[in-house]
């Protein structure tokens, strides 16, 4: 079109240091999972510091601050381990699939191709209809349902066994309400 200015790479320069704004934008591509390990220890920690000013009404063996301590416990393991995954192959030289899925952006059209580009929108839809679904359709068939879905989103670029998907989210889902109703004598929508 005439009268537009092609785009140009932006460069910032200060007191003799230049920014490349495409090579920062590579750069936390590239550190993406190392950045997200941390920030998942980071808040993991303030889940467990939080949890201790959660008020006890009745003395029990597991208290009302037993769920989240645990809850940010299993987090920053599971940050720390993305940590040193991520340090190790950064080590190797091969960053995690980050930067190839970054050079290699979708093809096509349709409905497929909309929901593997937005997949943290997809799933967080998949949530509120899963919280809406607990109430009409009780936790074991909506917690099966979800999962089944969830599942299959998840390997939409692999070869799938469905009997296998059903047979985990059924069981999981199973196993899940009998430790809340039976062990933990916790009351779950039926």
């Amino acid at each position: 079109m005439p009268g537009t200015k092609p785009a140009r790479n932006l460069k910032w320069r200060c007191k003799g240091l230049s920014f490349d704004f495409d090579l920062g934008v590579q750069c936390l591509k590239r550190y993406q999972n190392l950045i997200a390990g941390f920030v998942t220890v980071l808040l993991a920690a303030v889940i467990f510091y939080s949890s201790g000013f959660i008020q006890k009404s009745v003395n029990t063996a597991l208290g009302p601050d037993f769920m989240p301590k645990l809850t940010a416990v299993l987090m920053g393991v599971l940050g720390l381990a993305l940590i040193i995954r991520e340090v190790l192959s950064l080590r190797k030289g091969n960053p995690s699939d980050a930067k190839e899925n970054a050079e290699r952006p979708m093809q096509g059209k349709g409905l497929m191709t909309l929901i593997k580009n937005n997949l943290d929108i997809v799933t967080l839809a998949l949530l509120g209809l899963y919280a809406i679904g607990i109430s009409k359709l009780g936790f074991l068939l909506a917690s099966t349902l979800y999962m089944i879905i969830h599942t299959t989103l998840m390997l939409l670029n692999q070869k799938r066994n469905y009997l296998l998907i059903v047979l985990y989210s059924a069981g999981f889902s199973t196993a899940m309400y009998y430790l809340f109703v039976k062990v933990l004598h916790v009351m779950l929508p039926v």
